[in-house]
């Protein structure tokens, strides 16, 4: 149980340190003198709060029906291996989203694309 006290606690840490460092890079930089190490840094910073936030929800939710199962139906707490590869999948979603909007307007089909790519991309982890 001490292992996701300081995971939560790292997460939360991570995420508005990531946050308030992304509001200054927004706040700072003249989107007209933009680097291609300004871009790398924000797609980064997105990434790294997303990512944190979700593995923030996954131990919360996790918590939440460990709570309500009986004690013998009970596995082993913590964040599996696999479930991290899950949210380090699905953090890239924006991250391809900004991406695509930075090329032209997103539609529909887009969003289905990227939905169909993280879906093989699941079954290929969930398969191995």
């Amino acid at each position: 149980m001490l292992k996701q006290k300081v995971i939560i606690r790292i997460g939360f840490v991570v995420a508005a340190l990531s946050t308030i460092f992304l509001f200054f890079i927004f706040y700072l930089v003249d989107p007209n003198k933009i680097m291609p190490f300004h871009l790398l840094l924000v797609f980064g910073l997105i990434y790294i709060i997303v990512f944190s936030w979700l593995t923030l929800i996954w131990l919360l939710l996790r918590n939440i029906t460990r709570f309500l199962i009986s004690r013998n139906q009970r596995r082993n707490s913590g964040v599996g291996y696999k479930s991290l590869i899950y949210i380090a999948l699905v953090s890239f979603v924006p991250i391809y989203i900004v991406a695509i909007q930075s090329i032209r307007k997103v539609a529909f089909y887009e969003i289905i694309l990227v939905v169909i790519l993280v879906s093989l991309a699941v079954f290929y982890i969930k398969k191995r």
